[in-house]
């Protein structure tokens, strides 16, 4: 099983390589998780990563790296 990040600079550039992700592999559902989105909302994403739901993840290089909980 293979997991892919896209690291990038701001949560603004997350949002727009989510999109082009979700256009281009939707079946990979990909997420988005940074420090501006609510506790419940990266939750939400970051159990879709751990459950192999999701198998995108942006994130800004600021915010955290989810290497630790996968």
């Amino acid at each position: 099983e293979h997991l892919m990040m896209a690291r990038v600079r701001s949560i603004n550039r997350a949002e727009q390589v989510l999109k082009h992700y979700k256009r281009l592999c939707p079946e990979l559902k990909p997420v988005v998780v940074h420090s501006k989105m609510t506790k419940s909302d990266r939750k939400s994403a970051m159990d879709a990563i751990r459950k192999r739901e999701s198998r995108v993840d942006c994130t800004p290089s600021s915010g955290h790296s989810v290497n630790s909980i996968i």
